[in-house]
């Protein structure tokens, strides 16, 4: 269970909308489920690919976006480089279920 008694973003007048981009239909729905159990006030947009990803990004904002590393056709972390030159102020929660500590170690920059 998550614990909503202090929410790490920003109050606003609209709710928090997250953007998911993963190829796992079922990684989007745990994904989904926690958030909803946080709040089920959270609008949620979900993505299969980087590519996809980034134009919900060129149409919406997102408080934050949880980005897997490996994507199809686009590597997470070329994702995550172009979201960091056009959107440097949304929080970007990786996500991968690679071992490999140096995958890890490139997307903390």
């Amino acid at each position: 269970m998550i614990s909503n008694t202090k929410s790490p973003f920003k109050s606003s007048d609209r709710a928090l909308r997250f953007l998911l981009v993963d190829a796992s239909k079922t990684v989007r729905a745990m994904l989904r489920v926690a958030l909803h159990e946080y709040s089920p006030a959270i609008e949620i947009v979900e993505s299969i690919d980087g590519p996809a990803g980034l134009q919900e990004l060129r149409l919406h904002t997102f408080d934050a976006v949880f980005l897997e590393i490996a994507l199809p056709s686009i590597h997470g972390l070329e994702v995550l480089s172009r979201l960091r030159k056009s959107w440097p102020d949304v929080p970007v929660i990786m996500c991968t279920g690679n071992k490999d500590s140096k995958v890890v170690i490139m997307a903390q920059g």
